[in-house]
């Protein structure tokens, strides 16, 4: 669209006066060019002009040029005071119609951007530029039909040109103008101050500057940049193009006189007045001289040029005189690489002589004629010349070719072309007397007419293509190729377009297609491309919707090659193994609400073998996966030797047992899934069946597992996997599933199993990476699990707009939840979070949660905002390490039967490169108990390095912590809870060796019936320490739990009822929990019926009984991620989750599994701010981010905050979740207490924001806001 203008004022004939108007180059200072530069009419510098400017016109100093300066200055303010129309300082993209515009500060036209001006021939347009212009490198402004004579830029500051730009019109500065590189526009410098010239070629006429008078008449110019698409490297090799039409003979330059040809110069004209002067003729000549096909050496009669309107023409006469015509290539030559250049030659029908020899050079530098004696460059030897072959000696109308090949060495970038050979070699003459011609010429030379110079690369390109798998076309050809004229291409086999570059091909079986450029019948460039379907040469499996039955009848069947599956594979009664190299596409397709179809089904008896093979999607749409029939007795799978699953739903799926009531006796499953690849399948594998026994004792040992959201096939196009491993099967230990040295990448769930269960697994040494919101997730585990030498690296990235990733989630390494009895031992594992600053909206990265009796042993946790978090219960945290967290443990409160995690022998570490300000051990304003860390004859154990807080109590209670009677455990108190830290009587040589000393010696060998009962007594007597008694609930039920044999539990309950209420609640949590793992409804009730009739008004109790009913609903009738919930259980995890209570985490962690976008971000884990202050026993301070109204947004947001009373500086900062970037930033006023501020929302688009609070550069948490409209 073209930008609206004002016309002129009653401007006069010309803007510029006569004296300005001849002017080239005019400067109030100096002219300066390195190394040369060219005036195509006058120059003019107040200051002097440097020798190296040539000047076809007058040079003009002093007075002269004064005059001539003075009338730029008048026409600056003339056009500066005219009626304008506003232009933005972007000109890139802009179209201008004839008029006056003015830009208020710098303009710039970008790198590689055009501005377009329209208009005739007597158009005038005029831009005046209040700050500076920039014009980068090539850059170009591009003109309809007007004269560059009557396109003025007015600048009132400095004007800078880049290499490579096309920046035709009038320039009138009042700084320095600096010109760097070559130019392709025909463009007058005129300025007040300084002209700067550097890097121009004046060689190919893009040194030249032109006045402005000379700028109005008919021209062909400007000169064009180089087409990244020629094949050809000699610019304008047929001399089509130039600045100007030829008006006189020489127009190649010389005697100071600049030469009008694009691309081409004079090799000689260095001499003055003895250069040669080659010649270009053309059919816009404006003399007799000059015209083609008539001209000054036709001697009368036509010279057609072999091509297009142009040639060139040289001579070579006697005493040893030539002329050579250069250019600099478009590109440098490359080392080794073999090129093919030709020329054409025709003796000109008045030329007395004939030449012996004409050729080319090819230099890295550009030779010069020499400036005495001879000018012959006989120094020089061309690469390409016509050799033996006699050069045309008779006026023929046929153009001769001269060419050959030769190889680079690398770095030539200049061609001459002449008679490199003097008057006289080896005693004969090679200038030779050729008779008298029409139009005798009086020099009494040989005069050669040149055309259609090229220089080609020899290439034998190969190219290999698949076609996709639904056979649509490939593109093939090559569309960016311009070919020099006379060079001819055919294409093999035949193709549909055989005039076209470009083709497009679907062959049915593999294909090579061969595109041949030649010139004159010599190959000069082949291209080829191979191409293939990507399904070609496949058997046929199944029907289309139904379920084909394949019986191996006891035997083995093997499949060898390539097999489209049409429907459902039913595999009974034997082996059915995939041999190395073949290939199942499953081609099912889908139903009609979009749901993958096509399973193979491994049914009674049968056994699926793949090895070194690959089962995928035969085209667009993924498909349903291997199934494990668990209503059939012995299907087993076994995938190994490098065999590949993708393109599924599931990559394996065995169906949950409880999901088949109608069954007696669910049947087991196995599988062996080894050294193999899992690729782009919504679930790798997911195990919801039994294992019992050794021999379906399942492995998943040295496989990757892996997927990319741009290779995801529909419907889940864009996605990523959810879940890589699910191993919820229901086993005891003899039937425990391996999980061992896999490697995980792009999963939003890493390894889940006993969400339900008690699952047996092993999973060790194992890398995940890329994990978005679990790495491994053990929800309901027991003893026999194992999860140890696996290494997890987070991404908290939010990715806004994928569905399966809530803004409101926490990045986990490992989330081990609550333990029926035992420990499941979670020890030397890794878990790394993004490096700070590494992601622009990080959600919070947690290393590992641990719930009720998990440990967690040796681990090592890096750049996280929480190290180790607990749930509920007592977790032990022992021997880890914590680099470079925000908070190394955080306690959340627990009202089930213990509250007195165990947080031994780490070591928590800050380093130069870490967070600002680092925790310890922190304890929430949400806890409720007293807690106590260690004991005199158990201390802490715990060494912190560059803490600032090592322990922070904001809780209700009295927090009591034991450390070593040692400067090597320095633990101080901070928060506005209440604090104890004492030093015990221990010294650290022997505190931290073993740590399962005392009762947890017990919990580890169980203890025995007599020692349980005995706390047992305790419990009800409450006649040992509180923290005392909580250890002991744990011990009760865990004893029992171990031994399968709660009855005793149930009955003591009836006994703590009155002795010790608070026993009997925890206690009975405890017990509901493991009958709920249990599976064992009954009991489970009566557990729940207890504690309603005790503790019923108690929120903690019916938030732990409102989250297991829901827990237990959900294990008796399964349910994955993405279907619908019971309405009843989707409600109660939701009213869990946001009730604030002690299981909400809990309950929020299992509905963001079904649900990932279900809750809102204020249930994710709170952040603390970057730094705090904070004295021992003080209150802190009381800054905070109290919300925003409304949400979502229009026009106005109102902010509500709170800052303390040490608060210097305050900020509300806005982002743009759609590029992270800050789009708003207002600053607060500095008072203590509670305050507002309106946010104007106006200038901001729809979408979705985050905002924060920011005191003395501490940012807070963010939060989410929505913007309409």
């Amino acid at each position: 669209m073209a930008a609206a203008s004002r016309p002129l004022l009653s401007p006069p004939a010309r803007l510029l006066p006569a004296a300005a108007d001849a002017c080239a180059l005019l400067a109030g200072g100096t002219i300066a060019a390195s190394p040369e530069a060219a005036a195509v009419g006058n120059a003019a510098a107040v200051g002097g002009i440097g020798t190296t400017v040539q000047v076809s016109g007058t040079a003009l100093t002093g007075s002269a040029a004064q005059t001539a300066l003075t009338q730029v200055v008048q026409t600056r303010q003339y056009c500066a005071a005219q009626a304008a129309s506003s232009l933005s300082g972007t000109l890139g993209g802009a179209t201008l119609a004839p008029g006056n515009y003015t830009v208020a500060g710098t303009a710039t036209l970008g790198s590689g951007a055009t501005l377009q001006l329209t208009g005739d021939t007597a158009a005038v347009t005029v831009v005046h530029v209040a700050g500076d212009l920039v014009v980068k490198s090539n850059a170009a402004v591009a003109l309809a039909q007007n004269r560059p004579g009557n396109v003025y830029w007015v600048v009132d500051g400095n004007v800078a040109l880049e290499d490579g730009t096309s920046f035709p019109g009038v320039i009138l500065a009042g700084g320095d103008i600096q010109v760097q590189g070559r130019q392709y526009g025909v463009t007058a410098l005129m300025t007040e101050s300084n002209i700067t010239l550097n890097g121009l070629d004046a060689l190919d006429g893009r040194a030249a500057f032109y006045a402005p008078n000379q700028l109005l008449g008919q021209r062909i110019g400007p000169c064009s940049a180089p087409d990244p698409c020629a094949t050809n490297l000699v610019v304008n090799g047929g001399f089509e193009d130039g600045t100007n039409c030829p008006a006189v003979l020489g127009a190649f330059g010389f005697n100071g006189l600049a030469g009008v040809v694009c691309g081409w110069g004079n090799a000689d004209s260095n001499l003055g007045s003895r250069a040669g002067s080659p010649d270009w003729y053309h059919r816009c000549g404006t003399s007799a001289d000059v015209r083609v096909p008539i001209n000054r050496m036709s001697g009368g009669t036509q010279r057609a040029p072999r091509s297009g309107d142009g040639y060139a023409g040289v001579y070579s006469v006697e005493n040893n005189g030539r002329e050579y015509i250069q250019q600099r290539l478009a590109s440098p030559l490359l080392p080794g690489q073999v090129y093919y250049a030709e020329f054409y030659v025709a003796l000109a029908p008045a030329s007395i002589r004939t030449a012996r020899s004409l050729g080319m050079a090819i230099t890295t530098t550009a030779p010069a004629v020499p400036a005495t004696g001879n000018q012959v460059l006989s120094n020089i030897v061309p690469q390409i010349t016509n050799g033996n072959n006699a050069l045309p000696n008779s006026v023929n109308p046929a153009w001769r070719r001269i060419s050959s090949t030769f190889t680079a060495n690398g770095g030539e970038q200049y061609i001459t072309i002449g008679n490199f050979l003097p008057d006289i070699v080896n005693g004969q003459n090679t200038l030779e007397f050729n008779g008298p011609r029409i139009g005798s010429d009086p020099a009494g030379g040989a005069y050669y007419y040149v055309e259609d110079v090229s220089i080609v690369p020899v290439l034998n390109e190969n190219y290999t293509q698949t076609l996709a798998c639904d056979q649509s076309p490939v593109t093939i050809g090559k569309p960016c190729l311009q070919l020099p004229f006379g060079y001819t291409f055919s294409w093999s086999p035949a193709v549909a377009q055989p005039n076209s570059l470009v083709n497009y091909v679907a062959p049915t079986s593999p294909t090579t297609y061969t595109l041949s450029v030649q010139s004159d019948g010599n190959i000069v460039q082949l291209y080829s491309w191979s191409v293939s379907p990507a399904r070609h040469s496949f058997a046929t499996l199944g029907a289309a919707g139904v379920d084909t039955w394949l019986n191996a009848n006891g035997g083995t069947t093997t499949f060898s090659g390539n097999h489209k599956v049409l429907g459902n594979l039913v595999l009974t009664n034997g082996t059915f193994e995939l041999t190395p190299g073949t290939r199942f596409w499953m081609a099912a397709a889908p139903a009609s609400n979009g749901e993958p179809a096509g399973r193979i089904i491994v049914a009674a008896n049968a056994t699926l073998r793949l090895n070194n093979a690959t089962i995928e999607s035969f085209c667009t749409n993924a498909w349903q996966g291997i199934t494990l029939d668990v209503t059939s007795p012995n299907a087993r799978l076994v995938v190994e030797n490098n065999s590949t699953v993708a393109d599924a739903k599931y990559g394996v799926l065995a169906e949950n047992n409880y999901a088949y009531p109608n069954n007696p006796s669910p049947y087991e499953t196995y599988y062996s899934i080894t050294n193999s690849t899992f690729r782009n399948n919504l679930n790798h594998i997911w195990d919801e069946s039994m294992h019992k026994t050794t021999a379906t004792s399942c492995v998943v040992e040295n496989n990757t597992f892996t997927s990319s959201a741009n290779n995801m096939l529909a419907p889940y196009s864009g996605l990523r996997t959810y879940e890589a491993l699910h191993v919820n099967s229901f086993n005891v230990p003899d039937g425990a599933v391996s999980i061992r040295n896999n490697i995980i990448n792009e999963a939003v769930y890493g390894i889940v199993t006993a969400l339900d269960d008690f699952s047996r697994v092993h999973v060790t040494n194992n890398l995940l990476q890329n994990i978005y919101t679990i790495g491994i997730w053990q929800q309901e585990g027991n003893n026999s699990n194992e999860f140890s030498g696996n290494t997890v690296y987070l991404n908290p990235d939010y990715m806004f707009g994928t569905p399966q990733i809530g803004y409101a989630s926490t990045a986990v390494g490992i989330y081990c939840g609550s333990l029926a009895y035992g420990a499941s031992p979670t020890s030397q594992n890794y878990v790394y979070g993004a490096t700070p600053g590494s992601v622009a909206l990080p959600r919070p990265q947690v290393g590992a949660v641990a719930g009720q009796d998990q440990l967690l042993e040796k681990n090592y946790f890096r750049d996280l905002n929480v190290a180790m978090s607990t749930l509920n219960g007592q977790p032990r945290l022992l021997g880890n390490f914590v680099v470079n967290c925000e908070e190394a443990v955080r306690i959340n409160p627990a009202t089930s039967s213990l509250s007195n995690p165990q947080v031994r022998c780490n070591r928590f570490t800050r380093l130069s490169n870490g967070p600002a300000y680092a925790y310890g051990i922190v304890v929430p304003s949400t806890m409720q108990q007293n807690l106590q860390f260690g004991s005199n004859s158990q201390p802490g154990g715990n060494r912190l390095v560059n803490i600032q807080e090592p322990l922070r109590n904001d809780g209700n209670g009295t927090v009591t912590y034991w450390r070593y009677n040692s400067g090597q455990e320095n633990v101080s108190a901070s928060g506005s809870g209440y604090t104890v830290v004492n030093p015990s009587s221990l010294s650290p040589a022997n505190a931290c060796s073993p740590y399962t000393a005392g009762v947890n010696a017990a919990r580890a060998t169980g203890g025995s019936l007599a020692y349980v009962q005995a706390l047992m007594d305790s419990v009800a007597r409450q006649n040992a320490p509180a923290y005392r008694l909580k250890d002991y609930q744990g011990e009760i039920v865990r004893y029992f739990a171990s031994r399968n044999d709660l009855t005793p539990v149930e009955l003591y309950l009836t006994r703590l009822e009155a002795a010790n209420p608070d026993a009997h609640r925890s206690i009975s949590l405890g017990l509901l929990r493991v009958r709920r793992q249990q599976r064992n409804v009954t009991r489970a009730q009566w557990v729940r019926g207890e504690l309603l009739r005790t503790a019923g008004q108690d929120i903690e109790v019916r938030n732990q009984i409102k989250l297991s009913d829901a827990l237990t609903s959900l294990a008796q009738r399964p349910v994955r991620p993405g279907q619908r919930l019971l309405s009843a259980d989707s409600v109660a995890l939701r009213q869990v989750a946001l009730s604030g209570t002690d299981v909400a985490e809990e309950a929020a962690t299992r509905l963001r599994y079904y649900y990932p976008q279900a809750l809102p971000a204020t249930t994710r884990v709170p952040l603390r701010p970057a730094t705090a202050t904070a004295k021992p026993l003080e209150a802190p301070v009381a800054t905070r981010l109290n919300g925003a109204s409304p949400n979502p947004a229009t026009a106005e947001l109102t902010v509500h905050y709170a800052l303390g009373a040490q608060v210097r500086h305050a900020e509300v900062q806005l982002y743009s979740l759609l590029t992270g970037k800050r789009v708003l930033t207002q600053t607060l006023s500095v008072k203590t207490g509670a305050g507002r501020q309106v946010l104007d929302l106006r200038g901001l688009p729809p979408g979705q924001y985050s905002y924060r609070l920011v005191t003395d550069g501490r940012s807070g948490p963010a939060k989410h806001l929505v913007i309409t409209r």
